[in-house]
């Protein structure tokens, strides 16, 4: 099976923080943990004995610093074997789809193996030291950089990595490339109009290819100077490197997976003096910040020892900030049957053919509480184990009004469904002649509702379902067609 990835949902896949509970003493843990490397780590320490604030930054940076690395993959097949493939030996992102999946025709479904290699067990003191004298330097004394509070600057100016990238000395360069802002400025302590010059001119460096969404790692600042391209993700991580050599706080916000939509995205946002910021999106569920630190609160460290988690959530490195860019609402509900004894529950959206989950909750007697919930947008409640998603009550929307609309499919009230097309806007939704689809309703699960070929106009199905959540799919398609419901009698796409 293909997976096209963006670089904040790879990290999240290869980044697993396991149950173990959240340290102590964050900062002991990194130096126990560093092994034959523990000397290096620990003259970063010594060398900032004398300045309280260096120190304090050296340990905001080892406290976070384990489990990150770069992860070199290599696809393999079911028995372990290595399969060559290289997504830029292809024109475009189609040619190597099509040569993917003629890799799987031939070995089966090939999956990551990810070899990594630790900064904590790598990392040179001096590395480490220069990248907190040179974040300290661009604070200091770059003018649109004084107002920016030591929290926002520890954490979102500090970190010597955007992502899961390879570790390399980048501050120097970029603030050298960069040395000459204030004097084009019509304000200097503008940190907004610095930050406005500085995308601008990596907009012409370095440009977006969808190809690099098969690219199996985040690129690094090396590799990006050189290829001139990359995804999103990528991207992003450019713009944290150049903004933060000068000081100016950013980071990368992303979806896990897009609410009305296939894939995900990730994008570069630069925040203000207290590390506020948004910029615009399409229709996300829910909106996450990387974070360079780990947070405590997240679910990797409340899992329990034989608990299963959805890959993207077992990560300790991120924030929600979802109020931060839209209208939320906070969705308390009940699971249902068996699923009302599980531990943790998660809400859903449908993407790429499938339910995703996007946002997790502990469940309480049965009821679990789902905070910050973009609006306007279906969900599933769900569990999660072996099995994958299961479903734990009905698919609802919530509506514009953050009110819970449920969407049980009534077999006691059967009606006529006429549909026109597999989703909304471009035409190649369109129902296409002499193609067969089948029409599916979602009650626990998707059930069909029987198949018809297209004719050169809409298709009804009888005696369907009223009142719930439905699926079209082209047969031999990707299963990448949008659900719906059907409001005075026509099709709405969630």
């Amino acid at each position: 099976m293909i997976r096209i990835l963006s670089a904040v949902v790879l990290a999240a896949a290869l980044t697993s923080a396991g149950a173990a509970p959240y340290p102590a003493d964050p900062v002991a843990a990194a130096l126990k943990a560093a092994g034959k490397n523990r000397a290096e780590i620990q003259r970063v320490l010594t060398r900032y004995a004398g300045d309280a604030q260096k120190l304090e930054a050296a340990r905001s940076l080892l406290s976070s610093i384990i489990g990150k690395a770069y992860k070199v993959v290599t696809q393999v097949d079911a028995r372990g074997r290595k399969v060559d493939f290289d997504c830029l030996r292809y024109p475009n992102l189609e040619a190597a789809m099509q040569a993917y999946e003629a890799l799987e025709k031939q070995h089966g479904a090939l999956s990551d193996r990810p070899t990594p290699t630790f900064d904590l067990a790598t990392l040179k003191a001096d590395f480490l030291i220069d990248h907190i004298d040179r974040a300290f330097a661009a604070w200091k004394t770059l003018p649109w950089a004084r107002e920016v509070t030591w929290e926002t600057f520890r954490d979102y100016v500090l970190p010597y990595r955007a992502g899961k990238e390879p570790a390399e000395a980048w501050r120097g360069e970029l603030m050298a490339r960069y040395a000459d802002l204030p004097g084009k400025m019509k304000d200097p302590a503008d940190l907004r109009e610095a930050a406005g010059l500085i995308n601008g001119d990596l907009g012409g460096w370095v440009g977006f290819w969808d190809l690099y969404y098969m690219h199996p790692t985040e690129q690094g600042f090396s590799e990006m100077k050189l290829s001139r391209k990359g995804r999103c993700g990528d991207l992003s991580n450019l713009a944290m490197f150049a903004l933060r050599a000068n000081g100016i706080p950013c980071a990368t916000d992303y979806t896990p997976y897009w609410a009305d939509a296939g894939n995900n995205h990730a994008w570069p946002v630069t925040l203000d003096a207290q590390g506020r910021g948004h910029d615009s999106v399409g229709k996300a569920a829910k909106i996450y910040r990387k974070t360079f630190a780990n947070h405590a609160e997240n679910l990797c460290y409340q899992r329990g020892a034989a608990e299963i988690i959805p890959a993207w959530l077992d990560r300790p490195d991120y924030v929600d900030v979802t109020a931060q860019y839209l209208p939320t609402t906070d969705v308390t509900l009940a699971l249902g049957g068996p699923r009302a004894r599980a531990a943790h529950a998660y809400l859903c959206v449908f993407n790429d053919g499938e339910w995703r989950p996007i946002q997790w909750g502990a469940a309480r007697q049965g009821r679990v509480a789902f905070a910050a919930m973009g609006r306007n947008i279906a969900y599933l409640p769900a569990t999660f184990g072996k099995a994958g998603v299961q479903a734990a009550g009905p698919p609802f929307i919530l509506t514009p009004e953050g009110q819970v609309r449920p969407l049980p499919a009534s077999a006691a009230l059967p009606s006529a469904i006429t549909v026109a097309a597999t989703g909304r806007g471009a035409e190649g939704y369109r129902l296409a002649t002499g193609k067969v689809y089948e029409l599916f309703v979602y009650d626990g699960g998707w059930r069909s509702l029987g198949k018809q070929t297209a004719e050169g106009k809409p298709l009804t199905f009888a005696d369907a379902p009223s009142g719930g959540l439905y699926w079209l799919v082209e047969e031999g398609s990707r299963r990448e067609e949008r659900i719906f419901t059907v409001e005075a009698g026509k099709q709405a796409w969630w």
